[in-house]
């Protein structure tokens, strides 16, 4: 508590000396960086000592979240039941840690891995509220994969892997633990998710420490008097100091304001502690006050935000129905390699990135279904990547087509190309884009394809354009799988559908 507080007051003369402050006004003002808006895709990589459980229920809302299996099989039904008849009545939260080996885990392959799918940026799950375990050295616990298992800061292997091969870096953290031991009259008491206040003036939320209990499911996390500041924060500021995180990605904020949980503090750290050296992001998890309202990046879960276009957004989802590695999901239940490339193109078509979720088992492994899966998205993006990175948010987003789906558009950073996405290989070899705006005698290319496309403007009440594929050319001999692009030069001053 005594290094906490020296800890907090460096933060503070931080702050007090940096160009942002802990209110939403300044917040608001710091920019989202450039790299952000063009890297478009990401890993979000969960795993943790909850993965060697490796359990989730279709079906039940909750239990499609297996990164949250050690919290359910205390206060959830059908996790208890199963928790009993699979690993035993007597095997607790903290039984699962000595399991927790990381013998399939290797930085270096991940990094090589990460940069083949076409990925540019990975946030692990460095720390998750269930059980309160951090995949670093947390000098403000002993709960952590190097005091503990597997004996190794998994956080700088990774860090170190990642930045070999240029890869933006992110820190994911919930603000809460669901419980944690704090102090009170020498006694010691279990912090609960319950909690709005101190517990010497309202013990609403706190409940008495159990030894049969709690010793086999918080051991390890030292008691504080106050979670926020003796532990939350200096460890968070800890975590920026030493690893210097790309991304600050907040989670569980949802039970108080920012200002409360401290995540206002910690932004304005993280901001200032960066400025004038490199760009970082921020997302808009920091409290009940603050999602879809604060943040350089709001965040959709499953498509939770999906009009969003005003500010930019990411969405995190897994390939199948499961946060966290599930043993039951197979190659049925996870999203075909088609479904996940169109559903990147619709995101940045509509001002966004994906940051797909991908969920290796307790000692590392990826499923080979979701490393297949990945290399078809790394295959597709080697032809198709100039419509996707560094792209910006076209005047229109999308247009019928005569093909039987949306063509999706984006528009280079130059503004000088606009790309046109279709998903369905039309019959008669050619398309009908109704709002594409391309300069007038300038050559058309499909990506991956180098002789020029054949296209001419629809005259009269009809408009649009129509542009022939190469003749010939069929689904099976295009340059990819699943989805198509046509680049054309855009003629930014005769915009249709903006009224021009």
């Amino acid at each position: 508590m005594k290094k906490a507080a020296a800890e907090r007051a460096a933060m503070r003369e931080v702050i007090d000396k940096g160009p942002y402050k802990a209110t939403y006004e300044s917040i608001d003002n710091h920019p989202l960086p450039e790299w952000f808006r063009d890297v478009k895709f990401g890993i979000f990589y969960d795993w943790g000592i909850y993965s060697v459980a490796g359990h989730g229920e279709p079906g039940y809302h909750d239990n499609l979240y297996p990164d949250c299996y050690l919290c359910f099989i205390n206060d959830n039904t059908n996790a208890q039941e199963y928790h009993k008849n699979v690993w035993g009545e007597d095997f607790k939260r903290d039984d699962f840690i000595p399991l927790f080996k990381a013998t399939g885990f290797d930085a270096e392959k991940l990094a090589q891995q990460c940069v083949k799918w076409g990925a540019k940026y990975v946030v692990p799950f460095c720390r998750h509220a269930c059980d309160g375990y951090s995949l670093w050295d947390n000098s403000y616990s002993q709960r952590d994969a190097v005091d503990m298992y597997p004996g190794r800061d998994l956080v700088k292997e990774m860090y170190d892997a990642f930045r070999k091969y240029q890869l933006k870096c992110g820190f994911y953290t919930l603000v809460y633990d669901f419980e944690y031991p704090v102090l009170l009259n020498n006694k010691i008491l279990i912090r609960t998710t319950e909690a709005t206040s101190d517990p010497s003036v309202n013990l609403a939320g706190y409940i008495p420490f159990d030894s049969k209990v709690d010793n086999r499911m918080i051991s390890g996390k030292i008691p504080v008097q106050d979670y926020f500041n003796d532990y939350f924060v200096p460890s968070t500021k800890e975590f920026i100091d030493r690893y210097d995180p790309d991304i600050l990605w907040f989670d569980a904020e949802w039970y108080n304001t920012a200002a409360y949980n401290k995540t206002d503090l910690l932004t304005t750290y993280f901001f200032n502690n960066a400025a004038g050296r490199k760009e970082v992001v921020v997302n808009d998890r920091l409290g009940t006050d603050s999602r879809e309202k604060h943040g350089d990046i709001y965040t959709s879960e499953g498509f939770v935000i999906i009009e969003n276009f005003g500010h930019y957004w990411e969405e995190n989802i897994p390939m199948g129905f499961s946060y966290g590695y599930n043993w039951e999901e197979n190659d049925q239940t996870l999203m075909t390699a088609e479904h996940l490339i169109e559903m990147l193109v619709r995101i940045v078509a509509r001002n966004g990135n994906l940051m797909l979720l991908i969920n290796p088992d307790g000692q590392g492994e990826l499923s080979a279904v979701q490393v297949d899966r990945l290399d078809e998205i790394g295959k597709w993006l080697e032809v198709n990547g100039e419509g996707i990175y560094k792209t910006r948010f076209a005047p229109v987003q999308n247009d019928p087509s005569n093909s039987g789906d949306n063509v999706w558009y984006t528009l280079s950073k130059d503004e000088k190309y606009i790309y046109a996405h279709f998903f369905e290989w039309p019959e008669k070899g050619s398309l009908l884009f109704k709002k594409l705006n391309p300069k007038w005698e300038t050559d058309a290319y499909l990506l991956g394809y180098d002789k020029p496309l054949k296209w001419y403007e629809l005259s009269g009440n009809e408009g649009g354009i129509i542009s022939w594929l190469p003749e010939g050319m069929t689904e099976d001999t295009a340059p990819c799988k699943y989805a198509w692009c046509i680049r054309f030069e855009w003629d930014k001053d005769n915009q249709y559908g903006s009224g021009k």
